[in-house]
């Protein structure tokens, strides 16, 4: 019996929609971080209880972005998303000095590092008439170019080689991709 009384404690959580229509919130402000996305913050329209759109800007920490996107939720505490992003050029030599902790890394091809990228997500959400707390994972596609890719593979092998690259090649790739988040509703 305390089992079912647990559940039904859940499912009320997780569709706290509960107040009345008149006094649903539907503008937001959502911040999230996740890869590819790296950390955002957005503006956020929820017209109906089951379909939101955000649009906002962040940082992968090599470059600023964009991002936009569409959730459906079709029943309380899951959600279907869509979305579009963008981060422009950066030099990613600072982040692969931190991740590394090699302050003298210097790769040609990190000095230009920009991408496009589309997510298809699953989502669990915790929803309160003001609040939404949530996990995001699925898949994300990935579109770029690698740049100075000749000077990079030349200071790799080093000695006598040498490499000649009469593009710079793009690079397209499906990827698992997760976040989390939360959205704070604070207009009705």
């Amino acid at each position: 019996m305390k089992a079912l009384g647990g559940l039904s404690l859940v499912v009320a959580l997780l569709g706290a929609s509960s107040a009345r229509a008149e006094d649903v919130r539907r503008f937001g402000v959502m911040l999230d971080a996740g890869v590819p996305d790296g950390a955002m913050a957005s503006l956020v329209f929820r017209p109906t209880g089951w379909f939101r759109v955000h649009a906002g800007g962040g940082t992968n920490l090599i470059g600023p972005g964009m991002r936009a996107g569409v959730s459906l939720l079709p029943i309380p505490g899951i959600s279907l998303n869509a979305e579009g992003g963008h981060y422009f050029r950066g030099d990613a030599n600072q982040l692969a000095r931190m991740v590394s902790g090699d302050s003298t890394v210097d790769v040609p091809a990190l000095r230009d590092v920009g991408y496009d990228y589309a997510n298809l997500h699953l989502g669990l959400e915790l929803n309160l008439s003001w609040l939404t707390l949530y996990i995001h994972g699925g898949m994300s596609y990935i579109h770029g170019q690698v740049h100075d890719i000749a000077p990079t593979l030349n200071q790799s092998i080093g000695g006598d080689g040498v490499v000649t690259v009469s593009q710079d090649p793009t690079v397209h790739a499906w990827a698992a991709s997760a976040r989390v988040g939360l959205i704070f509703y604070v207009l009705p």
